[in-house]
């Protein structure tokens, strides 16, 4: 049987019936869940990709801040660094479980 839709858009026609998915990514895989997250360092929009792959979509750095990705995802663990001149660093890992972000804050002191 040949199908007319593309693989992820069948996957999302299922997965919005099962979890309630608002998208595909890039990639293929089925968005099952966004959150908007805060951190001591800044805030980000964080998708869960799969229920268990995390990618970070957009980040927003607090006054006295940068932001630098260190892997952006989709994968089992993204990551960025929030970092400060006058504070310590803050690096920001985050997963995806069942589709739910959770998220780990890690204040790097400076040497």
């Amino acid at each position: 049987m040949r199908h007319s839709l593309p693989l992820c858009a069948r996957l999302l026609a299922v997965a919005a019936v099962v979890v309630g998915s608002s998208g595909c990514d890039e990639k293929g895989g089925v968005v099952s869940g966004e959150f908007r997250m805060q951190t001591s360092g800044g805030s980000l929009l964080v998708q869960c990709i799969d229920e268990d792959m995390a990618k970070l979509v957009s980040w927003q750095p607090k006054p006295g801040y940068q932001a630098r990705v260190i892997v952006q995802g989709p994968t089992s663990e993204a990551s960025l660094m929030f970092t400060s001149a006058t504070a310590h660093d803050i690096r920001v890992a985050v997963r995806c479980v069942d589709s739910h972000a959770r998220l780990e804050e890690f204040d790097e002191k400076s040497p």
